[in-house]
C-alpha cells in the first residue's frame, strides 16, 4: 500500500494498533510460544 498523505499513514497506523490491542488473547498466545522466548527463562 502506498499512502497519499502523512495523515493517511497516521490513520492506518492507529487503526492497525487499535486492531492489535483489541486481541489481547492472540497477543498473549503468540508471546507464550516456545520460539518466542529468547535468553534465560525465569
Amino acid at each position: 500500500t502506498v499512502f497519499d498523505t502523512y495523515d493517511a499513514i497516521i490513520d492506518a497506523s492507529c487503526q492497525a494498533w487499535n486492531n492489535l490491542i483489541d486481541q489481547p488473547e492472540t497477543i498473549r498466545s503468540i508471546g507464550m510460544r516456545k520460539w518466542a522466548h529468547v535468553g534465560q527463562l525465569m
